[in-house]
């Protein structure tokens, strides 16, 4: 993402209880998941002053609760000729209502193959402990995200965390806000908004991002879609 995954990737691959419905532009998690036998998709550019990446995210879930999501990215640089692969992930996810009204827990598990050297790549391991409620009739919704994950150039240890709130207006439109990081640098933080162009089916999306004490690379605009179909699979 930003790609963020550059600067803090696995949380950027970082949407079911029937109460929570998050997902694009927040990178941080939502305790949700796909409707069995449904498929969805997620599309996006991250761009900043120095380059640009695209994500493709197509998503399904094929039964017993699960969601699985395989992400691929493509990006291009204003000092390198060129597009490079630079980026994939693939997650699971689940999630559960709890007995406490409007509140929902999930479990995200997945790997990113991140590219080290033009011919290297690492495979970074990642768990997700997303965490989800409903604060008012509105639909104003908290998210926060608490996880592990492992690599970079010295393969280290890093603890994943992310708060994020969404408040949807009367008109289709939702006003979206976050932060988001890990243990081993500054925070981010996301400010946008995302527009039912079809309610229940296609969103689009708009925010700004930002690194606290970050450079050019680490501010960027982020635009999408979210596409979803109702279960059809067999």
């Amino acid at each position: 993402m930003r790609r963020l995954a550059a600067l803090c990737h696995p949380i950027l691959f970082l949407a079911a209880s029937p109460a929570v419905n998050a997902g694009r532009p927040l990178s941080t998690e939502d305790a949700s998941h796909l409707a069995d036998k449904a498929c969805q998709v997620e599309a996006w550019i991250d761009r900043s002053s120095e380059q640009a990446q695209g994500w493709f995210v197509p998503a399904c879930n094929f039964g017993l609760g699960i969601e699985w999501q395989l992400g691929f990215s493509r990006a291009s640089s204003a000092t390198e000729a060129g597009s490079r692969f630079p980026e994939t992930y693939l997650q699971a996810k689940t999630a559960w209502t709890l007995p406490v009204k409007s509140w929902a827990v999930g479990t995200v598990i997945g790997v990113t193959r991140h590219r080290a050297r033009d011919d290297e790549f690492g495979n970074n391991p990642y768990i997700l402990i997303p965490l989800s409620h409903v604060v008012d009739a509105a639909g104003t919704t908290v998210h926060a995200n608490l996880g592990w994950s492992r690599g970079g150039p010295a393969d280290v240890n890093r603890t994943l965390w992310g708060l994020a709130v969404e408040h949807p207006l009367p008109s289709g439109l939702t006003l979206l806000a976050e932060t988001f990081g890990d243990d081993r640098g500054n925070p981010f933080f996301r400010a946008g908004g995302r527009y039912a162009a079809i309610r229940n089916r296609l969103d689009l999306d708009l925010s700004y991002v930002l690194r606290s004490g970050g450079d050019r690379a680490e501010r960027f605009i982020s635009i999408g879609f979210h596409w979803q179909a109702d279960p059809f699979l067999p």
